[in-house]
Parts: structure tokens; sequence; C-alpha cells
């Protein structure tokens, strides 16, 4: 058995360890994607002495598209 995990307290216990494990591989891996991702971009745009900022102008309606969706979602998964 893993280490990390309790002895097996049913029968269930090992399709459960395996979900387990599989869930902890995926979220892992997303993990440092995500992380690789975020240090190559504060690395590549930081701030330099004499670049001036590029400044725009928000859109409202993809803003209020992109709030919405994942609320309508949210509340969907919730009443579920």
């Amino acid at each position: 058995m893993r280490w990390w995990l309790p002895d097996a307290g049913s029968t269930f216990a090992g399709p459960i360890d395996t979900l387990f494990l599989a869930i902890l591989i995926i979220t892992g891996i997303t993990f440092v994607i995500v992380e690789v991702g975020l240090i190559t971009f504060v690395i590549r745009y930081r701030g330099r002495p004499g670049r001036k900022a590029y400044y725009t102008h928000g859109s409202t309606r993809a803003e209020v598209i992109w709030t919405a969706i994942p609320a309508v979602t949210m509340v969907a998964l919730g009443l579920i």
C-alpha cells in the first residue's frame, strides 16, 4: 500500500486510492504548467527602465460575458 494513505478499511479502498492518485497526478501536472506559464510571463513582461506602459480601455460587453457565463455555470452546478 502507499505509505501516505491509511490501511484499507474496506474493499472499496483500492479503487478510491487509485482515483485519489489519478486526481493528484492530474492536478500536479496542471499546477506545474500554470506556474511555468506564470513565471514565464512575469519574467518576459517585467518592468524595465525607459519602457512606457501601454494602456488599453476595457470592453464592457466582453467583461459582462466572461463574468456571466461562469456565474451561470456555477449556479447550474450548484442546483444539480
